[in-house]
């Protein structure tokens, strides 16, 4: 059965892993794989109340080593996402010093990235590169699109635009040769957004197309909807608002439809600065 919950929280099936997981709960109360999965199964749902009881728990009930890598990375992750910087840098720290302890690399890749992201969350780039330099020198290429992808993100937000369409190129061909579908839309995204702020913007269109379509044939609605978006904000830049506004409504629309409403939200706020009237409900 527990098996069966984390099987379901891999696909994104995160509601039927809930169930599963409750289940094995009430089953087995003190089975730390149970509560794990019941804790992880909140936490991707972003119920974080619930996960940090549950993976608290899962804490307690921990006895070997990778059970407790395993539960410190999740309860990092379920910090962070509360704002408690300092007690995700305590749990993701705990995490990389079990995986080098236990000589598991992957792990200590995954430890690496996740201290990044907070690094780079609290505005320390050139700590967060470090991070995610130490992790591609010891992640296979073909594991690393991720690592890749992240690196340029913060060069982006370093305004180093150059230096990260270099690295999101390094990404976006290792997700074709895996046939990552996600990871090629959200990469050609990146990248036309990337255009788009270096004012490139016959390149940045014919990239934010290309993800869009990637999106559509991957039936991936949250990409298709952030594909419309970026390319609202591309043709606003070109001074082109009848454009700008099409698409923002279209992503929208999208958005509402699959339950982000606060991203929906936030689009309202972009269509009205156009200074535009237009029904969006």
């Amino acid at each position: 059965m527990v098996r069966k919950c984390f099987e379901l929280l891999n696909l994104g099936e995160y509601e039927k892993a809930l169930k599963v997981a409750l289940e094995a709960v009430k089953r087995h109360p003190d089975s730390f794989d149970a509560v794990l999965c019941l804790g992880r199964a909140y936490l991707e749902m972003g119920e974080l109340k619930q996960a940090l009881k549950h993976l608290r728990k899962a804490e307690k009930l921990a006895i070997e080593l990778d059970e407790h890598r395993d539960v410190s990375y999740l309860l990092g992750r379920a910090y962070l996402l509360t704002g408690k910087v300092e007690k995700a840098l305590d749990y993701y720290t705990k995490q990389l010093s079990l995986s080098q302890l236990m000589g598991d690399m992957e792990g200590t890749a995954e430890a690496l990235v996740a201290l990044a992201e907070v690094y780079a969350g609290i505005e320390e780039q050139e700590k967060a590169l470090e991070l995610l330099h130490m992790a591609l020198s010891i992640t296979p290429k073909k594991k690393a699109g991720n690592i890749y992808n992240n690196i340029a993100i913060i060069y982006s937000d370093m305004k180093d635009f150059e230096k990260a369409l270099e690295y999101f190129q390094k990404a976006l061909e290792i997700s074709q040769k895996a046939k990552d579908h996600y990871g090629i839309s959200m990469i050609l995204l990146n990248i036309g957004d990337t255009y788009r702020e270096l004012k490139k913007y016959d390149l940045a269109e014919k990239n934010l197309l290309s993800g869009l379509d990637v999106a559509k044939n991957a039936k991936n609605k949250p990409l298709e909807a952030l594909a419309y978006e970026c390319l609202g904000d591309l043709y606003f830049d070109m001074g082109n608002k009848k454009q700008s506004k099409d698409h923002l409504v279209k992503a929208y629309k999208l958005y509402k439809e699959i339950g982000l409403d606060e991203n929906a939200q936030a689009l309202e706020e972009k269509i009205f600065n156009l200074g535009v009237s237009i029904d969006v409900d």
